[in-house]
C-alpha cells in the first residue's frame, strides 16, 4: 500500500464525488443532476460527527480477577503489571485471513479474556456508560448495546501498535471500547481516525487514578503511540447490539430530496454517444459512509450520519412506493496519477526530474503520487437485506454508474488493496483502487420483477411457476411478456433456463407468447432432461409448433457462438419416444436425428489435410451418439448414409480415423446394437490397408512422392511436379517473401518429408526444398504398422 499526497483528485461526475455547488454543465444530463441532487440533499442531514468518545470512571473499590494470580488492584503497580507480562504472551494482529506475530507492526502483551473475570460492580459500571456511548455514537435510541470482555493488554516502555482496524469478531459487533486501567505511566496515546477526520486522546493526569473509557466504531483505523515510561495496561470490550434486532427511528426527508429520487426514476441517464436513447434506472444506490461486515450489517446497527441519511432514503421509498433495502458494495476504482519526477515537455505539460544528495537524477518513490482524475468506477452489490432483516434474492450484481451517488468518496476511504501500473508508453500511469463499502438500494415496486428478472432470469421463471401454480394465468402472462425482452441477458446454465422456460410456456397457453419465450434459446441447450418438456410442449401446441420452434433453434436465433448440436441427442429421443409416444412425437424425434446429421454431415465429406486429421476425432462421439439415435428411431435411411459418408473415397478416412471410430462404438452404450455398422467400418480399414500394402515397395534412388496436393496454383503445381520426378531430390527456388510463405504452409499442413529453408542471398531469395533422405525407411516403417494394424483389425472383426 502506497500513501497519496493530500492535493484533492478530481474526480469524474460518474458513480462518486458531489461537491456542495453543483456545476451547470452537470445539471444538463438527466440523471446526472439527480444524483447530484440526492447526494446534496443528504450531505445536510448529517447529524453531528462522533465516531469516537471518552469519559472518566471512578477507580475506587474496583477489582478484578486472573487465573492463577487471584485479585488484581487499582491502580496497577509496577510489580502487578510484570505479574501479568509473566502470565502474558505476545499480542497477534490480523492481516486478512491470516493471524501474524511482527514486532514491528505490534509490541504488546495479552491475556485471553476468558482468563479475567470481572465483578458484578464493573458490568454495572459499563452498562451504566452504555447509554451515553449509544447517544455519542447516534445509534437508534430502541437498540440494545451490550459489551463482550475480549483481552487484557499490557503495554511497557517502548510498545505500540501501528495504525489498524478492528475485525468483526462476532454478530452485531460495531466498535470497540478499550477500558484503560490507572497506572503511572506516559505515552500510549490513542489516535482515531474515519473518513479523513481525526481524533487525538492524549493520556490525561486523571488517568493515574481513574478508569478512562474509549470508544469507537470497528471501522474507525486507530494506533497506540509507544509508551514512553511504566506500563499501560487496558481491557478491551466488543461493543455489540443485540443480534436480530431491527429497530428503527425514521427520518425526516425533505420535499427536495423526495423530488430528486423520483427524477431519477423518471428521467433517462445521460447519452454516451449521440443517438443514444436509454430507459431511467432502475435502482438508486447510495453508498454510506461507514463500512459493515455481512454479519455487522443491520438497520438497528447504523452507525453515526448513515442512521439519518438512511432513515430519510427509508422514507422516501415508502412515500414513492419503492423497495429499500441494505447492501454490501465493492468499489473498485482505476485513477490517473501523477508523478513528482517531471523532466523536459510532455504532452503539453514541463516535466521536472529531482536530483539526489549526489546530483544523480532519481525516479519518484511510490509515496509522492498524485491522484490527478478517476477514470474508471465500478460498484457490485454482492449482499443485500430487506426492511425485515431478511436476504434479498436477485441483488447480486454490478450497479451501472447512473445508479451510484454517495456523499463521502471513495478516494477518503482507506482501501482494502491497491495495485500501481507504471506508464507503459500508451496506457499505464493508473491506481487501481478496491473497497469494502455499504449502501442503501430503492428500486420502484412497480419495476420490481422486471428489475429483479434482469440481475437473475432463473429468479423471473421460478416467480412465474409460482404464479401458474396458484393458478393466477393473468399475472403470470403478463409477467412472461415483461421477461421475454430480458432473455438474452442470461448468464445462468441456460440449458436449466430451457426447461423453466419450456414450462412457463406450457402453463401461460398463448402459443404466439410462448414462442417469443423460447426462440432465444437454441438445440444446444437440450438434454434428456429436456425430453419431458418437449413432450408438453408437443401435447400443448402440436407438431407444427415444435417442428417451426426447432426450425428457429438451427437457425442459430439467440444461440451466440454455439455450433449448433444436441449434446445428448440419443437421451434426448428416448425420452421422445419412450412409452405410448404418439405418431407425431415420434417423427419429431427423426426430425432431431435427421437435422444433427444434416450439420454434421459436411464435416466429414471433405478430405482434410493430414495435419488437421485430429481435429476430425472430435466428432467421433457426435457420430456415435447420432448413431444411437438411427436405432432408438429406427432411421435406417440416416443410419446408411453416415456409414456411406464415412467409408466414402471424397472423405478420405484414414484407417487409423476408422479403426478409432470402431473402438469407440465397442465402448459406447448398447455397443450391440452397433455391431454391424462398427464390422462395416473395419471391413473398409482392411481393405484400404491390404490396397496400401499391395503397392510395390520403393526402389533406391526413386525419391518420387505421390502426393495429391489440396491448392491447385501455379505455385503448388510446380510443387507437385517437383515432388513426382522421382530422380530429383533438391530444388532452388528464387521467391519471394510471400510465394515462399504459402509453399511453407502447404508442406506443414501436408506432412511432407520435405525441408524448407531460405538462403537469405540476392533478391529474391532462394528457397531451397530437399526431400528426406531417410525416405524409404520411413515408408518401410509405415508398411510395418500397417501390417501390425491388419492382424488386429482382422482379429476385431473376427476373421
Amino acid at each position: 500500500m502506497f500513501a497519496i499526497r493530500e492535493r484533492p483528485p478530481r474526480t469524474l461526475f460518474d458513480p462518486v464525488g458531489v461537491s456542495d455547488v453543483v456545476p451547470f454543465a452537470q445539471l444538463l444530463y438527466g440523471s446526472a443532476m439527480t444524483l447530484a441532487n440526492i447526494a446534496h440533499a443528504l450531505r445536510y442531514l448529517d447529524a453531528p460527527r462522533s465516531f469516537a468518545m471518552r469519559c472518566f470512571v471512578s477507580a475506587k473499590y474496583r477489582l478484578f480477577d486472573v487465573r492463577r494470580l487471584g485479585p488484581i488492584a487499582l491502580p496497577i503497580d509496577t510489580a502487578t503489571a510484570k505479574q501479568l507480562i509473566a502470565r502474558a504472551k505476545p499480542s497477534p494482529f490480523g492481516l486478512r485471513q491470516k493471524t501474524l506475530h511482527d514486532p514491528k507492526v505490534r509490541s504488546s502483551w495479552e491475556i485471553e479474556g476468558k482468563q479475567v473475570r470481572l465483578g458484578l460492580e464493573w458490568m454495572q459500571m459499563l452498562h451504566s456508560e452504555l447509554d451515553a456511548m449509544r447517544d455519542a455514537m447516534q445509534l437508534p435510541d430502541a437498540s440494545e448495546l451490550n459489551v463482550e470482555l475480549d483481552k487484557l493488554l499490557i503495554y511497557e516502555r517502548g510498545q505500540f501498535f501501528l495504525p489498524h482496524q478492528d475485525s468483526e469478531k462476532c454478530d452485531g459487533m460495531i466498535g470497540t471500547l478499550v477500558v484503560v486501567l490507572p497506572s503511572a505511566h506516559a505515552g500510549g496515546d490513542v489516535v482515531v481516525e474515519h473518513r479523513g477526520e481525526r481524533v487525538e486522546f492524549r493520556r490525561l493526569k486523571r488517568a493515574d487514578k481513574d478508569l478512562t473509557l474509549l470508544a469507537f466504531y470497528a471501522d474507525c483505523r486507530h494506533e497506540v503511540r509507544p509508551v514512553t515510561r511504566g506500563y499501560r495496561v487496558a481491557l478491551t470490550f466488543r461493543l455489540v447490539v443485540k443480534a436480530g434486532a431491527t429497530a428503527f427511528v425514521a427520518g425526516s426527508s425533505s420535499d427536495a430530496l423526495q423530488g430528486a429520487v423520483r427524477d431519477h426514476f423518471e428521467m433517462p441517464p445521460p447519452p454516451r454517444f449521440r443517438n443514444d436513447v436509454r430507459p431511467p434506472a432502475d435502482h438508486l444506490v447510495y453508498l454510506l459512509d461507514h463500512q459493515y461486515t455481512k454479519k455487522g450489517l443491520g438497520w438497528s446497527r447504523l452507525k453515526g450520519a448513515d442512521r439519518a441519511r438512511v432513515a430519510a432514503l427509508r422514507q422516501v421509498g415508502e412515500a414513492l412506493d419503492c423497495h429499500v433495502c441494505l447492501a454490501l458494495a465493492d468499489v473498485h476504482e482505476v485513477w490517473g496519477c501523477e508523478e513528482q519526477d517531471w523532466g523536459g515537455w510532455y504532452r503539453g505539460h514541463h516535466r521536472y526530474r529531482g536530483r539526489d544528495d549526489f546530483g544523480e537524477v532519481k525516479d519518484a518513490d511510490d509515496d509522492e503520487r498524485t491522484l490527478s482524475e478517476l477514470q474508471v468506477s465500478e460498484v457490485a452489490l454482492v449482499h443485500g437485506i430487506d426492511v425485515t432483516g431478511k436476504p434479498v434474492s436477485g441483488l447480486e450484481a454490478w450497479a451501472s454508474s447512473d445508479e451510484v451517488c454517495c456523499t463521502t468518496e471513495s478516494v477518503k476511504v482507506e482501501p482494502y488493496k491497491a495495485d500501481y501500473e507504471p506508464y507503459m508508453g500508451n496506457y499505464g500511469n493508473t491506481v487501481d483502487r478496491w473497497y469494502h463499502r455499504a449502501a442503501v438500494v430503492m428500486w420502484p415496486r412497480a419495476r420490481d420483477f422486471a428489475i429483479r428478472a434482469k440481475a437473475s432470469l432463473d429468479w423471473g421463471f421460478d416467480e412465474i411457476l409460482g404464479h401458474l401454480e396458484a393458478k393466477r394465468l393473468d399475472d403470470a402472462q403478463r409477467l412472461s411478456g415483461e421477461l421475454v425482452p430480458l432473455i438474452h441477458r442470461g448468464g445462468e446454465r441456460r440449458d436449466r433456463l430451457l426447461v423453466k422456460a419450456m414450462r412457463v410456456a406450457v402453463g401461460i397457453a398463448e402459443r404466439d407468447l410462448a414462442s417469443q419465450l423460447l426462440e432465444r434459446f437454441g438445440v444446444h441447450l437440450l438434454r434428456r432432461a429436456s425430453g419431458k418438456e418437449l413432450r408438453s410442449l408437443h401435447d400443448a401446441y402440436g407438431l407444427d409448433f415444435c417442428i417451426q420452434l426447432l426450425e428457429v433453434w438451427q437457425q442459430g436465433r439467440g444461440r451466440g457462438w454455439t455450433d449448433g448440436f444436441v449434446p445428448d441427442l440419443t437421451g434426448l429421443v428416448e425420452v421422445l419416444t419412450d412409452g405410448a409416444a404418439s405418431t407425431g412425437l415420434r417423427k419429431l424425434a427423426r426430425l432431431f436425428v435427421e437435422r444433427q446429421w444434416e450439420g454434421l454431415k459436411p464435416s466429414l465429406s471433405e478430405s482434410m489435410l493430414p495435419a488437421r486429421r485430429e481435429y476430425r476425432a472430435q466428432d467421433n462421439p457426435r457420430i456415435i451418439d447420432l448413431l444411437h439415435a438411427c436405432e432408438v428411431t429406427a432411421n435406417a435411411k440416416v443410419r446408411t448414409d453416415v456409414l456411406r459418408t464415412l467409408k466414402s473415397a471424397k472423405a478420405d478416412f484414414s484407417p487409423d480415423e476408422l479403426v478409432r471410430l470402431a473402438g469407440g462404438l465397442a465402448k459406447s452404450k448398447n455397443a450391440e446394437a452397433l455391431t454391424g455398422i462398427r464390422k462395416a467400418l473395419l471391413q473398409h480399414a482392411v481393405k484400404e490397408l491390404r490396397g496400401a500394402l499391395a503397392k510395390p515397395e520403393r526402389k533406391a534412388g526413386d525419391w518420387s512422392l505421390p502426393v495429391k496436393l489440396s491448392c491447385s496454383c501455379e505455385l503448388c503445381r510446380d510443387l507437385s511436379r517437383f515432388l513426382s520426378r522421382a530422380d530429383q531430390s533438391r530444388l532452388l527456388w528464387p521467391l519471394a517473401k510471400e510465394r515462399r510463405a504459402h509453399l511453407h504452409g502447404t508442406i506443414e499442413s501436408h506432412c511432407l518429408p520435405v525441408e524448407h529453408v531460405t538462403h537469405r542471398r540476392g533478391s529474391p531469395y532462394t528457397l531451397v526444398l530437399t526431400k528426406s533422405a531417410a525416405l524409404r525407411e520411413r515408408e518401410a516403417a509405415q508398411r510395418s504398422a500397417w501390417r501390425k494394424q491388419l492382424k488386429l483389425i482382422e482379429k476385431q472383426a473376427g476373421r
